[in-house]
């Protein structure tokens, strides 16, 4: 691997613009995305609007959301933090690290620690500070393709 630095003209100072070369898309250059688009998220911040306030909490931190009609249960660091909103437009807002696991949750792959079999054929997602969301079969497929399986 050959890294370069070369400074940009035309970029204000407080930004930083990284372009990969390779003469093909292969696993060296997507882990080395995920490692970069990583460093880049885990920065990343998101307001979750409350009834008289909103609070800022890192993307990072969030481990999981999930819909409690008319609500929005965002699970954080040991927090919980009711909002209202559209888990769809949470979902389009957060980074790649979150992904649907039914109509009514996303998790932060990144805090999941165990998946069990659960009645039916679902599973259930074990996540950091002991947060449990329902994994519907719909939505397996995906899950079990992020994480490799």
């Amino acid at each position: 691997m050959k890294i370069k630095f070369t400074p940009a003209e035309n970029l204000p100072d407080n930004q930083i613009e990284v372009e990969v070369r390779a003469a093909a898309l292969n696993d060296e250059v997507l882990e080395l995305l995920g490692k970069l688009k990583a460093i880049d998220s885990s920065t990343a911040i998101f307001p979750i609007k409350l009834e008289d306030k909103t609070r800022i909490v890192n993307e990072a931190d969030i481990i999981a959301i999930e819909v409690n009609r008319p609500n929005l249960i965002f699970y954080v660091s040991g927090d919980q933090y009711i909002s209202k909103g559209n888990l769809k437009s949470c979902l389009d807002s957060l980074n790649r690290d979150f992904i649907q696991v039914s109509k009514y949750g996303v998790i932060n792959i990144n805090k999941l620690v165990s998946l069990e079999a659960s009645f039916s054929g679902n599973m259930i997602a074990l996540l950091a500070n002991n947060v449990k969301i329902n994994v519907s079969r719909r939505y397996l497929v995906d899950l079990k393709e992020r994480l490799g399986m």
